[in-house]
């Protein structure tokens, strides 16, 4: 809904970083509850997050020509969390403990 409204006020590199981060999740999501078929379907996993990742850094880098330091800042830090909690999972499959 957060999206929606950002697109509705013509902010478009908050609907495109939220409409992002959905993407992330559903990666997520499917990579956690599908694990089978995400070991079977690494590649494509790893390059939508690779492209979700590069854009979001793309959002960012945006906020940061801008001069909105506060928010290329906030995404920054999210995208290094989320980063590490994908290492995390890939890290805890190779181990087979997923």
């Amino acid at each position: 809904m957060a999206a929606a409204a950002y697109l509705g006020e013509a902010e478009w590199l908050d609907a495109a970083n939220a409409l992002l981060w959905i993407g992330v999740v559903i990666v997520l999501e499917l990579e956690v509850r599908l694990p089978q078929a995400a070991v079977r379907q690494h590649r494509l996993a790893a390059g939508a997050s690779f492209a979700l990742y590069a854009a979001l850094a793309t959002v960012a880098l945006a906020w940061l020509l801008r001069g909105e330091w506060l928010d290329a800042y906030d995404a920054l830090l999210w995208i290094a969390a989320f980063v590490l909690i994908e290492l995390d999972l890939f890290r805890k499959d190779a181990r087979g403990n997923l």
